[in-house]
């Protein structure tokens, strides 16, 4: 057989190894967000919350999600199937802390397929290292420096406007259908985005409770954001927002629901959005 022969066999065998080592499903907001940030174009599967987020190419990259109508939705990151990962042949999934059952994150291991789990955010610095370890897996470097610099810009023009004002009180209510609204306390992630810019929950219990119109009628709070499930619903409990906006000059905004489960490449965007939604007029 000739060289040439040879030269084509050699080729065809490498493009076989690197599709096969090129695989990569994510799992969760916050893996997804960074992995999507990086550049990364083999991701095939992804949970069911991230797939709308990579489909929608909003990234550096114009090229990157050249594979977008190929991701697979692997469904609930808080209910995945141990089949619904494995199916897909990945050899890296990288997952969420809150990622669950953690028994499907550990039986991974089996079938030759390498796990990135990433830290629970507490602060900055847990971003930061999030952002690293993916960035190392992916040998994305130079895109992971591009990033972080931009992150801290974002971050210093977050204290810029923190820092002008005193701290509000703020709630929070998460609405996921036009009349399905709760209140969010303590020990939830909008609770940890609040602590980050300096802001008070005006809710002292943990957790989350159905909102009502008595509930919200006692508080007064300095700002008022909905967390919309969908963008642009009609904002839930009209004449008691707008009850509180005339009565203590409340203000009332909205964020997407999603940008808080997600602490990933975005930190700084959200840390600098929530900033001036509840600090600036």
């Amino acid at each position: 057989m000739d060289k040439k022969f040879w030269l084509i066999m050699i080729g065809l065998w490498l493009s076989t190894f690197s599709a096969y080592a090129s695989k990569v499903v994510t799992i969760g907001p916050s893996a997804s967000s960074i992995a999507v940030a990086l550049g990364e174009k083999s991701i095939v599967g992804a949970d069911s919350e991230s797939i709308e987020f990579i489909g929608n190419k909003q990234s550096r990259n114009s090229e990157l999600m050249e594979n977008v109508g190929k991701v697979k939705d692997i469904g609930y990151m808080r209910a995945l199937t141990i089949e619904g990962i494995v199916s897909l042949q990945p050899n890296l999934v990288i997952a969420d802390a809150a990622a669950s059952p953690i028994s499907v994150i550990k039986r991974l291991s089996n079938f030759n397929i390498e796990v990135i789990s990433l830290k629970e955010v507490k602060g900055l610095s847990d971003v930061k290292a999030n952002i690293t370890m993916v960035a190392k897996a992916l040998a994305k470097h130079t895109e992971a420096r591009v990033i972080l610099e931009e992150m801290d810009q974002k971050l210093q023009s977050a204290i810029k406007i923190i820092d002008q004002y005193k701290p509000k009180k703020v709630l929070v209510l998460l609405q996921i259908a036009a009349s399905n609204v709760y209140m969010l306390g303590t020990d939830t992630q909008s609770n940890r985005w609040l602590s980050l810019i300096g802001a008070q929950n005006i809710l002292s219990f943990k957790g989350m409770r159905p909102a009502s119109k008595e509930g919200l009628m006692i508080l007064k709070p300095d700002v008022v954001i909905v967390a919309q499930a969908i963008n642009n619903m009609p904002l839930p409990y009209a004449e008691i927002l707008e009850y509180l906006h005339k009565q203590n000059q409340t203000k009332i905004t909205t964020i997407h629901a999603a940008s808080l489960d997600n602490f990933g490449a975005s930190f700084g965007d959200t840390v600098l959005q929530l900033a001036k939604k509840v600090y600036e007029a």
